[in-house]
């Protein structure tokens, strides 16, 4: 792999590998089970809505951005699709062939986030005020657009280096993790409980 080629693909390996931890956090706090959901909603139920709405924008542009095309009028797009014409030179016949039919399936599962980037949230279709459900986006979603994602990266990966990533078993440090979190708000109700006792001042 040539070295500007190198630099990209480590780049996207960044990119990727930190929405996966991202995802991992986010389904830590509220997408595992109902009792975590309960803690949050007898703690502040209102800033986990701006983080799920925060969060749902970030993977929406996230996964659009990865699946632009490589390029934009006069300027380079940083995204799968410019790594693979990088890679067009690098790269047999067949490979390549591989390569695009992986793109192809990542850009029609994908297509639900781009529409959704491009009327929802990166600019504001008139329609979409009124129809906001069109717009949403399921758990399922992000799972499949990730895992084709890795697939892509994966691919290249092995191709050149003949080594893969995990992204999806992405360790987080358990002092700040969405699990960390969890605790301190379990703990602060406990402590809540212990004043209305009158156990404590």
């Amino acid at each position: 792999m040539k070295e500007n080629t190198k630099e990209v693909f480590d780049k996207l390996k960044y990119e990727v590998t930190r929405c996966h931890y991202y995802w991992i956090v986010y389904k830590q706090l509220l997408g595992t089970n109902e009792s975590r959901i309960k803690l949050i909603n007898n703690t502040t139920p209102s800033f986990f809505i701006l983080f799920q709405d925060l969060f749902l924008d970030y993977i929406t542009l996230q996964i659009s951005k990865f699946t632009d095309p490589a390029d934009s009028g006069k300027f380079k797009n940083f995204s799968f699709y410019y790594l693979f014409e990088l890679l067009k030179e690098e790269i047999p016949d067949e490979f390549y062939k591989k390569l695009s039919s992986t793109l192809e399936k990542l850009q029609a599962n994908s297509s639900l986030f781009r529409n959704r980037r491009n009327k929802f949230v990166a600019h504001r279709d008139l329609d979409s005020t009124n129809n906001k459900t069109e717009y949403g986006i399921a758990r399922l979603n992000v799972e499949d657009a990730l895992r084709i994602i890795r697939e892509y990266l994966n691919e290249v990966d092995f191709y050149f280096f003949n080594t893969t990533t995990l992204y999806e078993e992405f360790i987080t440090d358990l002092k700040d993790d969405g699990v960390a979190l969890l605790v301190r708000l379990a703990k602060s109700l406990a402590y809540d409980d212990l004043v209305q006792q009158k156990k404590i001042d």
